[in-house]
């Protein structure tokens, strides 16, 4: 073990400074067509926890941060660690609901946010009441906030006299009781993981590292931006992963290395553009969050001749337990050898060391792991013992000291690289009055290693089918949650007590061992969809006047005559009956988007293809539909739309009589 397993640096503002010291000029973020160096990035950060003090806000407080990734978000970010405080980063993908229970339960009293997602948080507002201050990366449509350009252009440097074991960031991650739980990091937990998991693929200042994980993820907090600081290196930070620019990005920067999840290396083996393609001159690919498929490894490596370090970690370790060293023995399916300075051990249920090739509980022990979860003194209890981090996940040690994972205790699923627990779906199922029973468990999957499956007992007489579930989970759950696999069942494999043995539900899908009975045809009763009056004339619109039609409420102090388009029959705000009708425009905003790049049955288009949310001029609620007219690369949230209609006379009377959504031409 090497001795040198301490950071030369006390605290996270400590680091800063001494990099703007060393090499002010260098450039430590590129983000687009800006470029912040350490000098600059320190500056602007200090003057971030300027503006955090100058709202009162008070060392030991949490600052919640709901943007993506940009260099706002890394301005709040290093911004509240300066000011003293933790940074409670939140998960994008989550919807209202979810948010609310997490920003609740940090206590925050700075929200750091869109205006996107200020809208989303709309129906929850009230209902955090923690919150004194919001602070917003622009101008909302309307209310009247703080922006954080003009509030750090205002504001004085400032950084507070942190200590090492003061709580510097927040990470929420699900537990198996269904409510995410708060892993609280100090700054000692994420320079030491920052400063020693690195030197597995011998970081140094000369190296430039892609970011294109989620900020609100400690892959990218810890493995892409404080690591690339610690060694005076250059990080460039991408949105999103972009697979066809992915590689262009690569060669443009001269990166040397990048960490992605299982799911994006499989991206790239099925890219036929990238065929040909070098990537030697990477140093490493960095590979962890999920198991990687050994034919996915041995396809990437053989495709681009570059060389992938795969590794294995969680939140409540700071990131990084474990590597393949880039300059020793990399074997294939294994997640490596412990990092110097943290052991690592395989235990049983009783907390025995389990002899080299037994499967047992992987626990972990050393300065990366976790203070505890915030405020949940039970669940930091079962977590921790003397010490050791219980992971829950299963796994043996060969004689030459590698691990292996070979499953996992607890019933987490890992759809690519995304944490998603059963409980959780299963509470929100069992919600639905429909439902009388179910299981949720993951399937193995080629493209995310993992896919969520749910399997429902119906109660008697229901027509419940897998549209309704579906579309009834779509508003109660992240997308990336969401069961893509739903079959209705008449029973469930069981124990002798009555609980549902969930590993035959899997063995039963995958191997068919007839274990569960199939409902014929998936439904007990024929399930028929009806548009209704309110649908009817919205869709005549569009078939015979190429128009849309949405609902309101004329007068109504409530919900201040939003309309619904599509329409309801019920005002989504006040929830009273609407009967007023309005026209609106061929013209809308894009507020939010995807891009599709896996082929599966049933779609539209061959991929990739982009799907956005569309907000008609004048309406309060959105279209999902097609955007074609523009390259990917060019998309934008905000960007002005217009529908390109089918002709006429093809038109039959629904959504698909709009052909696609194009850039507003006129």
């Amino acid at each position: 073990m090497t001795l040198d397993i301490v950071s030369p640096f006390k605290t996270i503002p400590a680091m800063m400074s001494d990099r703007a010291q060393k090499f002010p000029e260098k450039p430590y973020l590129i983000f687009g067509e800006k470029t912040y160096t350490y000098s600059q990035f320190d500056l602007v950060t200090s003057k971030a926890a300027g503006a955090f003090k100058k709202l009162g806000v008070m060392p030991g407080d949490r600052i919640a941060i709901l943007i993506p990734n940009s260099d706002d978000f890394l301005f709040c970010y290093f911004g509240a660690m300066k000011a003293g405080c933790a940074a409670a980063t939140l998960n994008t993908l989550l919807k209202a609901e979810e948010l609310e229970f997490i920003i609740n339960d940090s206590m925050a009293t700075v929200l750091c946010t869109t205006p996107h997602y200020l809208k989303l948080l709309s129906s929850v507002q009230e209902n955090l009441t923690n919150i004194k201050h919001i602070i917003l990366t622009e101008p909302a449509e309307t209310g009247t906030f703080q922006i954080l350009g003009d509030a750090i252009t205002a504001a004085e440097p400032f950084t507070h006299n942190v200590q090492p074991d003061d709580d510097a960031a927040m990470i929420y991650t699900s537990g198996t009781t269904g409510h995410p739980k708060g892993v609280v990091l100090t700054h000692a937990n994420i320079l030491y993981n920052s400063y020693v998991a690195p030197r597995f693929i011998d970081l140094q200042k000369d190296d430039v590292s892609l970011c294109i994980m989620p900020l609100f993820h400690v892959n990218a907090q810890i493995a892409s931006m404080m690591a690339t600081m610690q060694a005076g290196a250059t990080v460039v930070l991408e949105e999103m992963f972009k697979p066809r620019s992915f590689i262009k990005t690569l060669k443009k920067y001269k990166c040397t290395t990048f960490s992605g999840v299982p799911t994006i290396y499989s991206y790239l083996n099925d890219m036929k553009e990238a065929e040909g393609e070098d990537l030697s001159f990477l140093k490493a690919c960095i590979c962890g969050a999920a198991p990687m498929p050994v034919e996915v490894f041995q396809t990437f490596e053989r495709k681009f001749g570059a060389k992938i370090i795969e590794g294995y970690g969680l939140s409540e370790g700071t990131c990084v337990s474990s590597l393949n060293p880039i300059n020793g023995v990399r074997k294939i399916g294994s997640i490596g050898i412990p990092i110097d300075g943290q052991e690592m051990g395989i235990w049983d249920d009783d907390g025995n060391s389990m002899p080299v090739g037994q499967i047992g509980e992987i626990v972990i022990k050393g300065p990366n792991v976790m203070k505890g979860y915030y405020n949940n003194p039970e669940a930091s209890a079962k977590a921790l013992s003397n010490g050791w981090l219980r992971t829950g996940d299963l796994g043996y040690r060969d004689q030459d000291g590698y691990y292996f994972i070979s499953g996992r205790k607890k019933e987490m699923i890992i759809r690519g690289g995304e944490n998603i627990y059963p409980r959780e779906i299963e509470e929100v199922l069992y919600e639905m009055p429909d439902v009388q029973d179910c299981a949720v468990v993951g399937l193995p999957d080629k493209k995310y290693g993992e896919e969520v499956a749910a399997f429902i007992i119906l109660k008697g007489g229901s027509s419940a089918d897998e549209k309704a579930i579906k579309n009834y989970l779509r508003t109660k759950i992240a997308d990336f949650k969401r069961p893509r696999i739903i079959e209705i069942v008449t029973d469930l494999p069981r124990t002798a007590t009555g609980k549902i043995q969930k590993n035959k539900i899997v063995e039963e899908h995958v191997g068919n061992m007839q274990l569960i009975s199939k409902v014929d045809g998936k439904v007990l009763i024929p399930y028929k969809w009806v548009y209704g009056k309110t649908l009817a004339r919205f869709y005549s619109g569009m078939k015979e006047e190429g128009k849309f039609y949405g609902t309101y409420r004329k007068g109504c102090t409530r919900c201040n005559d939003a309309v619904q388009c599509p329409p309801k029959s019920y005002c989504g705000i006040c929830h009273e009956e609407c009967k007023d009708w309005k026209e609106l425009p061929n013209r809308g905003v894009l507020e939010s988007f995807t891009t599709v790049y896996m082929e599966f049955p049933g779609q539209p288009t061959k991929p990739p293809y982009t799907y956005g949310y569309i907000k008609l001029e004048g309406a309060s609620t959105h279209l999902y539909h097609m955007i074609r007219e523009i390259e990917e690369k060019d998309i934008r949230v905000g960007m002005k739309v217009e529908p390109v209609w089918t002709e006429q006379e093809k038109r039959k009377g629904n959504l698909y009589d709009i052909q696609y959504f194009r850039p507003l031409k006129s």
